[in-house]
């Protein structure tokens, strides 16, 4: 599918989708798992994935490792051998500072295998599975990667057909807003459902949300952590730079910022911007200096180019609130559907 074919917003996803433009390499991610850079062109999880019958979606995608690839060669320490011997890792599909994703087939099902890339890397896994525990332990999980408990130290997840931006570029232009009415709610709803048990996710935006037949769900949780600090908020070993993130809240850009279900508002509505437009909201800015001073204005709606219905412009405005008092909470979000 092109962008000039016509899809009408339905649950069913195109063949191929068209290539990731380059404005999306603005828009860094800071969370520790990212690894998206225009001089590496390395993939995070949410960038680059294959549909179930191994047709690939990003050209990226083209090294195929086979099924007799080592495990322990991979110096992540092996899985128990009943485990090592239903894992069969067949394609790399992603890529990030931490690991590597694997198109795989385990236990006669085709998955993502979410692998280390080194011992040092192991922790991050360790502790996105325990984030994913929790929230299929405590909540309703429609919008939620699901994963597969394995005693090994590979995250293993639903594979899905594509992420939310290559799924809305392939949305003719016309259909957008109608898409942005379907499946606006089921963004929304994921958010509320961590928001209800005081879970802040702190990475949200258009990469880190998956379709996966049909239904969107959210995904990568390496910098969740909780309110009340059961699953306390991951240390960085690294320094962020800045005002990369083009999704990421003004009260964020301090050093000393820290994430807030507030904030987690703020990129929502980010998100369901991109969703309505297909446009980076700072694409017209020179630099990234530049970029950071429109993030500080706190109205990411003067610098779209785009034109939005009444009703679309008015749920993005009101996430993208600067003053805190006045963004609301997932929760009323949710209810205006």
């Amino acid at each position: 599918m092109t962008p000039e074919t016509k899809m009408k917003p339905a649950t069913h996803l195109p063949r191929s989708l068209p290539q990731t433009p380059n404005w999306l390499d603005t828009s860094i991610s800071t969370a520790p798992s990212s690894a998206l850079s225009q001089s590496t062109r390395l993939w995070d999880f949410g960038d680059s994935l294959l549909s179930d019958d191994g047709e690939s979606i990003a050209s990226s995608c083209d090294d195929v490792l086979g099924p007799e690839l080592d495990i322990e060669a991979l110096d992540i320490g092996s899985p128990v051998k009943h485990d090592r011997e239903k894992l069969d890792l067949m394609q790399e599909i992603a890529q990030g500072s931490h690991a590597t994703v694997y198109r795989a087939r385990y236990r006669g099902m085709t998955v993502a295998a979410k692998v280390a890339s080194s011992r040092a890397t192991i922790e991050y896994l360790r502790r996105e599975k325990q984030v994913l525990e929790c929230l299929h332990e405590r909540l309703s999980v429609k919008h939620i990667i699901n994963y597969y408990p394995s005693s090994s130290p590979i995250l293993l997840m639903e594979l899905a057909d594509c992420d939310l931006m290559q799924y809305i570029y392939g949305v003719d232009p016309r259909d957008r807003h109608d898409v942005w009415r379907q499946h606006s709610p089921s963004i929304v709803s994921a958010i509320e459902s961590i928001h209800s048990i005081g879970m802040i996710h702190g990475d949200i935006k258009p990469r880190n949300i998956l379709m996966v037949r049909g239904v969107l769900k959210l995904c990568d949780f390496e910098t969740a952590f909780t309110l009340d600090n059961a699953l306390p908020r991951p240390l960085e070993k690294t320094s962020d730079v800045v005002g990369t993130n083009a999704f990421q809240a003004p009260e964020l850009l301090s050093p000393l910022s820290v994430p807030t279900l507030a904030s987690d508002v703020w990129a929502l509505g980010m998100t369901l911007l991109v969703l309505a437009t297909a446009e980076e909201p700072y694409s017209r800015a020179r630099s990234n200096v530049e970029r950071i001073m429109q993030i500080q204005r706190g109205d990411p709606l003067r610098f779209i180019e785009a034109t939005l219905p009444p009703d679309i412009e008015s749920f993005v405005r009101i996430c993208c609130t600067r003053d805190l008092s006045k963004r609301p909470t997932a929760a009323k979000l949710a209810a205006k559907f």
